[in-house]
């Protein structure tokens, strides 16, 4: 039995099922196991009941002073890649992103300024694309 308030403010009790129903519940039902569903499986491994291949680990590269930094993960749709530029207020600017091809990641990093600055940097970053890239090539929907 639970304390329910009525429209009119005056309080009733009523049975659990009745006050999912007046709260416009359709009742309580238990979640469903949906370990089955495992999204980075493709449909015919899930049929086949074979594993995919692990993806590549992230890959991690910040400058030297720590200023600037980059998260780079494959995924399936493509390589996603984190930007952080931590400014001298102590505030953190970030950018994220998934790239499809390396054409689009290498023009979006020669947009970028501080490509100058930080030159090592912005190498190892598209060494670190392309491996990620050609890695992740196994996913689902590429």
């Amino acid at each position: 039995m639970v304390d329910v308030m009525s429209r009119d403010g005056q309080s009733a009790t009523s049975s659990s099922a009745e006050a999912d129903l007046e709260c416009g519940g359709a009742g309580h039902r238990e979640p469903r196991d949906l370990s089955v569903l495992r999204p980075d499986m493709p449909p015919w491994h899930r049929a086949a009941g074979v594993s995919p291949p692990p993806p590549p680990p992230p890959i991690g590269i910040c400058s030297g002073d720590g200023i600037l930094s980059f998260a780079l993960t494959s995924t399936s749709p493509g390589v996603h890649v984190k930007r952080t530029f931590r400014r001298a207020d102590g505030s953190k600017l970030l950018c994220s992103t998934v790239f499809l091809d390396e054409r689009s990641f290498a023009e979006w990093l020669d947009a970028d300024d501080m490509r100058f600055s930080y030159a090592l940097l912005f190498q190892q970053l598209r060494s670190s694309f392309r491996r990620l890239n050609e890695a992740g090539g196994r996913h689902e929907g590429r």
